[in-house]
């Protein structure tokens, strides 16, 4: 393990400014496509808060959009807001065992890579009072860190927080990709892990049907 004290960058934006516009319209068309969504299917789940043309806009970023409106859109994504906002600090790790960000911290065993990467995952879910979910979306600049800490490749420790998470075998994998294909937020919206779900049960006595059911990603 690395023996400095890690930090990442924080993000210095808010939500009206144009670069989070633009970072929350490629997170949310990445994680539509994922989905194997159509806009216009989207906008039906919504229930008349948004139509396809106003999603459209937003996706290429020319909708102006309030923090009550971008936190619904994200909603109905099924994305984490504060992945690109700056709602917190960046992650530090200190080697004497403290991991922080946001004004919180949580000690593990500095000798135990696992330790660490358990009190990450305690730490983020009490910040975004998320503490009963098993599965929480990744944030790319935190997975940069740890793997600089442990001294690991990124798409390692994607998979190995997921097996904590208790994703299965495919979604560690999808995970992991996501990584690897430059992601700034690594997760899997319902209807995403439904499609896994559905691919991995019909894959279990059809290997054709498996690799025909993940052609939902683009």
């Amino acid at each position: 393990m690395n023996t400095a004290a890690v930090t990442s960058s924080a993000v210095s934006s808010v939500v009206s400014d144009g670069r989070i516009a633009r970072r929350l319209a490629v997170l949310l068309t990445e994680r539509r496509r994922q989905a194997g969504l159509g806009l216009r299917a989207l906008a039906k789940t919504s229930d008349g808060a948004f139509s396809a043309k106003e999603l459209k806009l937003i996706e290429a970023a020319k909708a102006p959009l309030t923090r009550d409106r971008a936190e619904q859109v994200a909603r109905l994504y099924g994305v984490d807001l504060t992945s690109i906002t700056p709602d917190r600090m960046p992650l530090e790790i200190d080697p004497r065992g403290v991991v922080s960000t946001g004004g919180s911290a949580i000690s593990f065993d500095p000798d135990d890579a696992e330790s660490l990467l358990a009190s990450y995952l305690k730490l983020v879910r009490t910040l975004r009072g998320q503490e009963r979910s098993q599965a929480i979306e990744l944030r790319r600049n935190d997975v940069d860190v740890l793997a600089l800490y442990l001294e690991l490749p990124g798409e390692l420790v994607v998979e190995r927080l997921a097996t904590l998470m208790g994703a299965t075998q495919l979604q560690r994998r999808v995970l992991a990709g996501m990584f690897v294909a430059g992601a700034m937020v690594i997760g899997l919206s319902a209807a995403a892990a439904a499609n896994l779900q559905a691919a991995e049960h019909r894959g279990s006595s059809d290997p054709g049907a498996r690799r025909a059911e993940l052609d939902w990603r683009d």
